[in-house]
């Protein structure tokens, strides 16, 4: 079959007449594959997208046979190798190739090596506080021809949310609070006073920013390169050698932003007048603002100075905690038990996963918690719930910008990088909070809640206007199996 695709299938085909094609190569017949094509659309939608990797279009033609054996179709003939037809379909998006010579198995390197030559090692953004290389090693270990074949994922079914139900939207969805990843970064530089202001004009509930102890003490709002045992790395963001905790905060102030690093998402011109702030300059305008200030503490020794700037301010109520290092999220609980008259924690910390482990529930409680942050695509349905069962406040973050289009270049083929579609398949989890990179998009779509939330109390004060109203909630009352009249719980309420 692959040796018919190179002779059958050129790169100007549309994406139909090339499935089509395929099909008919396969040998399946013309009825069934319109079943195909109609029934496997997101197959199309693969092929439509011309900087999907080879793992995204190869994973599209699994697709096409799980959908074969559901339909019942006859057995499609047996898959070519992997990396051969891998580079057979790059080829059909290489103009100046020709489709009757397609590479051989050995070329595949070449096109593995220009997919992963667009993020440069030194620019890989690391929000797992992993070393920044091994992001891209592991691309490139797992895309080497001779590998086993990585099999794409649905997000939403990842998610367990794929038979999501929205026509009951106020029953199925919590209204969320909306976080701002280090600000408003596409629209200003990440962990600025202006990206975090920005927020604050869009309509967000909070800002998300991420805090060191400078070499004078001070605490600056900073994200910088490097793990926690290199933290705050200067060189990529500021082509400045060392980390931000090597200097004094006159110093800091001084630094200038690099354009050119691939991290910084924002217009250009957001980024040359840029200056690292100090937390307290970020929390006396979020006190102007009314905004929430979750405060990461990226490195070490910040607990005590961070919890002085905050009690210094008085800001207690409008701050939290938060640390990959759970013995942070332990100290501070140590330091400020306090608890209120429902049993709240005054002090609100979160305990942050990036690899869920099969205990993070425990792991939280243990080290006095009061929300648990799970990455985007680790927050299930399912594990939303446990979390609010087990009585902690549940919230999903974002990678940096980089890494997220590493995610949905490799990973995910059903739903695009912090579009809307995706945004709203997180929500459908039912989670409290999220920390986005596009707050904008997320606050739209809270907005298209709100309105559906009030054409339910609409619907709901009209119906309170009809005299049979009293008959039908009796007869509703009278048989709890009637599902005659479904009034949704927020309503009626």
């Amino acid at each position: 079959a692959g040796q018919q695709m190179i002779t059958r299938i050129s790169h100007n085909l549309t994406r139909k007449t090339f499935l089509s094609t395929l099909l008919s190569t396969c040998g399946i017949p013309p009825p069934n594959s319109r079943i195909l094509l109609s029934s496997s659309l997101s197959v199309a939608r693969c092929f439509s997208v011309s900087a999907f990797s080879s793992k995204a279009k190869f994973h599209s033609l699994t697709m096409m046979m799980e959908s074969i054996e559901e339909h019942h179709v006859p057995p499609i003939a047996p898959m070519v190798d992997t990396a051969f037809l891998s580079t057979i379909l790059d080829s059909r998006n290489d103009n100046n190739m020709d489709p009757t010579s397609a590479p051989s198995v050995t070329d595949t390197s070449v096109a593995t090596e220009s997919i992963l030559s667009s993020v440069d090692d030194d620019d890989a953004d690391d929000d797992d506080d992993e070393d920044d290389t091994s992001v891209v090693n592991e691309q490139r270990a797992q895309s080497q021809p001779h590998s086993p074949t990585i099999k794409m994922q649905s997000l939403k079914q990842l998610l367990e949310v794929h038979h999501a139900d929205r026509t009951n939207l106020p029953n199925t969805m919590t209204r969320p609070q909306i976080y701002g990843h280090r600000g408003a970064i596409y629209q200003a530089l990440e962990n600025t006073r202006k990206s975090f202001q920005v927020c604050a004009d869009m309509g967000c509930d909070g800002i998300e920013l991420d805090v060191f102890v400078l070499k004078c003490g001070t605490v600056a709002c900073f994200h910088g390169c490097g793990t926690d045992q290199a933290s705050g790395l200067l060189h990529n963001y500021c082509g400045v050698e060392g980390t931000i905790v090597d200097y004094t905060y006159e110093q800091v102030k001084s630094f200038s932003f690099s354009p050119s690093f691939a991290g910084f998402v924002c217009p250009q011109n957001e980024i040359a007048n840029a200056i690292i702030p100090t937390l307290e300059d970020v929390l006396l305008d979020a006190k102007q603002s009314g905004l929430h200030a979750k405060i990461e503490l990226k490195g070490k020794g910040t607990v005590e100075p961070t919890l002085e700037v905050v009690e210094r301010l008085n800001m207690v109520d409008q701050v939290s905690f938060s640390s990959f290092y759970h013995d942070r999220i332990a100290l501070l609980r140590q330091l400020r038990p306090q608890v209120d008259s429902n049993g709240q924690h005054i002090y609100r910390t979160g305990a942050l996963f990036s690899d869920l482990p099969h205990d993070f529930i425990e792991r939280a409680r243990k080290v006095g918690a009061s929300d648990i942050h799970l990455r985007y695509d680790t927050c299930s349905a399912s594990k939303v719930q446990a979390i609010h069962e087990a009585g902690f406040g549940s919230f999903a973050w974002m990678r940096g910008p980089v890494t997220m289009a590493i995610d949905f270049r490799d990973k995910f083929w059903d739903v695009d990088c912090e579009n809307e579609d995706m945004y709203q398949a997180i929500l459908d989890t039912g989670v409290q909070m999220v920390c986005v990179n596009k707050p904008d998009i997320m606050v739209k779509l809270r907005q298209d809640f709100d309105a559906r939330i009030a054409f339910w109390a609409a619907q709901s004060m009209e119906i309170r206007k009809e005299p049979v109203l009293d008959s039908v909630v009796a007869r509703v009352s009278d048989d709890e199996e009637d599902e005659t009249m479904m009034i949704p719980e927020t309503v009626a309420a």
